[in-house]
């Protein structure tokens, strides 16, 4: 029995696993009046897999789909692959994060997102939320708190910079 119970213990089932994520957003509206929705995506390195790439480093992948509705009508997506950083060996598999950004006019928007990882057959990580994007023409608007985890000083160009300082943000 303690032979069985050990070998059950040990064991994990792949179909069952499921890829951990932490989602937040943001809503910013520009000094011209043109409202826009920064998504942030922490995914937990330790729930998904990594492979052995060509450079014999590991890297783990997972699949991100995001889509906008209004109503039934898809009015902003996007589908693409996020990389984690690629690893010498997998005893510390840390988060890795995403920032995307998605022009959208003021209004009430259903957000679904999809993260399935690429490297094993799991369950997709799956959120649902209504987003709603008000901002006023007339009166003083304040666009939405972003908390960061930290902020150093950058000139590199990426998603996560912005004037000249890298904004990690806190999920």
């Amino acid at each position: 029995m303690k032979l069985i119970f050990l070998f059950l213990s040990f064991t994990t089932i792949p179909s069952i696993a499921q890829v951990n994520a932490y989602f937040s957003s943001c809503a910013f509206n520009t000094p011209d009046n043109h409202p826009y929705i920064e998504t942030y995506i922490s995914v937990v390195g330790n729930t998904i897999a990594f492979k052995k790439n060509n450079t014999e480093k590991y890297k783990g992948e997972v699949e991100v789909g995001m889509l906008f509705l209004k109503g039934d009508k898809i009015v902003a997506s996007k589908k693409y692959t996020l990389t984690s950083p690629e690893l010498n060996d997998t005893i510390d598999r840390p988060n890795f994060i995403d920032v995307q950004r998605f022009s959208l006019d003021r209004g009430e928007y259903n957000f679904e997102l999809s993260i399935t990882d690429r490297n094993r057959d799991s369950k997709p990580y799956l959120l649902k939320k209504k987003v709603i994007i008000d901002f006023n023409d007339v009166l003083v608007n304040l666009s939405d708190i972003e908390l960061i985890a930290s902020a150093t000083k950058s000139t590199a160009k990426s998603a996560v910079v912005k004037n000249g300082y890298e904004l990690l943000p806190y999920m």
